[in-house]
């Protein structure tokens, strides 16, 4: 499956089932913060957000990444 993480250096990502990474992007996430983390797909199209908890929803996009990009090679067609 997909996966929208957070990762070191103010970063977030989308890995496919732990062993392939697609987009990361920048995001100042600190630690100690709780946040709410959403994943979306749309036809081939991942798209992650993030926001801090006690915030609302901004649905600022964060991360997007087309679905081929990030596949895991047991779901690619032959595969």
């Amino acid at each position: 499956g997909y996966n929208f993480v957070l990762l070191s250096g103010g970063r977030v990502g989308l890995l496919a089932d732990a062993i392939t990474w697609g987009a990361t992007c920048a995001y100042p996430w600190s630690y100690g913060t709780w946040y709410w983390m959403k994943l979306s797909i749309a036809g081939a199209t991942l798209t992650g957000t993030i926001w801090a908890d006690g915030q609302r929803e901004s649905g600022r996009l964060v991360v997007r990444s087309a679905a081929s990009c990030a596949q895991p090679a047991h779901l690619r067609r032959g595969g």
